[in-house]
This record gives C-alpha cells, sequence and structure tokens, in this order.
C-alpha cells in the first residue's frame, strides 16, 4: 500500500473504529451505568499500571486538574478511593472500591462476550492485537520525533 492510500484511509479508520466500539460496548456500559470514558479510567485502575491520579492523568492525556473532578464524580459513584500519599501529600492516589472492582469485572466480561458471540477466532484475535502494535509502534515513533513528518 502506498502513503497516499493510507492517508486517504487513515481518518476513515479512526472514525469507523471508534464509532464501531462505542456502538458495541454500549449496552454493556449503560446496564453499569458508566460512560465510555468512566470505563476506560477504571479498567486503567484495575490494570494496575497506574496508582496516582497524575499517571492516569498522563496516560489519557488529560490535564491533572480535569482529571481529578472526573476522579471525584468516580467517587461520588462509589466506585474510586482517593487518598493523600502519605510520602507528598500532592500526590493524590487511586483504588478502585469493591463496587469498582465489580463494575470493571463486568464490563470486561461483557466485552470478552461480544466477541465470543461474534465467532472471533485466535487468528482474528491475534491479528487485531498485532495491528494495534504495529499502529501504537508507528505513532510512538512519530510523536517522539523519530521521524520528519510534520514537516
Amino acid at each position: 500500500m502506498d502513503y497516499a492510500h493510507f492517508k486517504a484511509n487513515a481518518w476513515e479508520f479512526v472514525r469507523a473504529v471508534k464509532k464501531e466500539i462505542d456502538k458495541a460496548v454500549a449496552p454493556i456500559l449503560e446496564a453499569e451505568g458508566l460512560s465510555m470514558h468512566q470505563a476506560g479510567i477504571i479498567i486503567g485502575i484495575s490494570s494496575g499500571d497506574f496508582r496516582t491520579i497524575g499517571e492516569l492523568a498522563e496516560h489519557f492525556s488529560v490535564n491533572q486538574g480535569n482529571f481529578s473532578a472526573i476522579c471525584k464524580k468516580l467517587e461520588k459513584m462509589g466506585l474510586v478511593s482517593r487518598r493523600r500519599s502519605s510520602d507528598d501529600e500532592r500526590v493524590v492516589i487511586i483504588e478502585l472500591t469493591e463496587l469498582g472492582k465489580e463494575k470493571t469485572a463486568n464490563v470486561c466480561k461483557g466485552m470478552e462476550e461480544l466477541f465470543r458471540k461474534a465467532d472471533a477466532s485466535p487468528e482474528q484475535l491475534e491479528t487485531i492485537i498485532a495491528g494495534y502494535g504495529a499502529i501504537i509502534g508507528l505513532l510512538n515513533k512519530i510523536n517522539k520525533g523519530e521521524t520528519d513528518v510534520r514537516a
């Protein structure tokens, strides 16, 4: 495939993937009373890769102050707990509550079930993950300035 063909399809690819994912998972999220953004956050927390609001805000590319407000809403919903670090009070540690863990498990189980019902083969799933890895690798290279594509 040449660059012109890729360029012509890249925006449509991003739009179509987001639209179809949103549509597919909407019933799962609705049943749990979550938005796509809220589900992404609690799944991010459950991964164990992020312990602080700052780490999560950076991961989701959201201003830390705005992200703190989002987490405050999740706390009011009973999904997360926030506490200041004893080492540095500027750092806010965030954890899932039992309800947050339950909703995360339900969302993940529901998404897994979607792929099972679609009869996605292990090979298809591997292809999707490989494609995802290739896209992320290329975009990371671009964003790290390893290529002069913006010129």
